[in-house]
């Protein structure tokens, strides 16, 4: 599996999947795009940062650009565990347990994701 992400062609691809995937999203909530999220940052900048880095990713592919994937996949990791601690404390015992299972996937999802992104570090600059 190493091996297979270490391939520059791989490596795009799953960038510009992960590129179109957020383009799909901040499309789907467009109107949205324009309210304020809950640490008062405009939404257009959780679409337009991600995008330029992973343009820069996907025409580039070096270190830089990887690391700077990385720092926005552990800032987004780290607010969704955060996320998933506040949840459990304000609706503990008042919450199904499926939700709390739920929860505990989506975040093993994420952590195998940084997994993958891990894998695919480039080996020069």
């Amino acid at each position: 599996m190493g091996k297979f992400l270490k391939r520059k062609r791989v490596q795009r691809a799953i960038y510009v999947i992960c590129f179109i995937s957020i383009l799909f999203i901040s499309i789907l909530n467009g109107s949205e795009l324009n309210l304020k999220s809950s640490l008062g940052i405009s939404y257009w900048y959780f679409f337009i940062v991600p995008s330029l880095v992973l343009l820069y990713q996907i025409i580039f592919n070096n270190l830089f650009g990887w690391g700077l994937s990385i720092l926005l996949y552990f800032l987004y990791l780290l607010w969704a565990i955060i996320r998933f601690i506040k949840e459990i404390k304000d609706n503990f015992g008042h919450q199904d347990y499926l939700d709390y299972f739920v929860m505990t996937i989506f975040l093993s999802v994420l952590i195998l994701i940084g997994y993958v992104f891990y894998l695919m570090k480039p080996a020069k600059k």
